[in-house]
């Protein structure tokens, strides 16, 4: 590790410090947030796919697959709050992710260089599937999940397996634009929802 002494007190020597980058292969969750062990049985088919849609946007195939299964768990939520259509609030999603700024510098917190670690991942090799997934899940999440499956009438393992049937491409996009917000996924979604239905 190289340290740098930098001039007391101003903006400027703050803004001039660069944190290192987030590294997901050995910490594929997201920072700060206590988490629990969701174990997933797939079907051949449905690992090969998943580890197909985490390799095209180069994340480890859990942190994929838990963002896949939250996020459409929050599209699906929202869209039926609000009225709006899921196809039409998923691009509303889409576009208010692309549109996201990157913040200079990010004071260096875990939260932004995590995000940024989403944003900057290009496609990896496919590795094999997977037909036994475990997925670190923040317990305020699972909580969420274990709600939506009870109402499904299904347990929470079966309910996330089911879940991934929808294989949602695109949706670590909307998880960088939620850490670079200072929000979760579920609540980042919330927000662009309610902006889409009040316009």
């Amino acid at each position: 590790m190289t340290l740098r002494v930098l001039a007391g007190g101003s903006p400027e020597a703050v803004d001039s410090y660069r944190a290192a980058t987030f590294d997901l292969a050995v910490h594929p969750m997201r920072p700060g947030l206590a988490h629990e062990a969701v174990t997933l049985t797939l079907d051949a088919r449905l690992a090969a796919a998943v580890e197909r849609g985490a390799a095209v946007e180069g994340l480890p195939t859990p942190l994929w697959a838990g963002l896949a299964i939250e996020s459409e768990r929050a599209l699906r939520a929202r869209a039926h709050d609000t009225g709006l259509a899921a196809t039409a609030l998923e691009r509303a999603l889409d576009a208010a992710a692309d549109a996201t700024g990157c913040l200079a510098a990010g004071r260096g917190r875990r939260l932004v260089r995590y995000g940024l670690a989403l944003r900057g991942r290009g496609p990896r090799e496919m590795g094999p599937p997977c037909r036994r997934l475990t997925i670190a899940v923040p317990q305020h999440t699972l909580t969420a999940w274990e709600l939506a499956a009870t109402l499904e009438g299904q347990a929470v393992d079966g309910w996330a397996a089911a879940s991934l049937e929808a294989l949602p491409a695109g949706r670590p996009r909307w998880e960088y634009a939620a850490a670079l917000a200072g929000q979760t996924l579920a609540e980042w979604v919330a927000v662009q929802a309610a902006r889409r239905s009040s316009s």
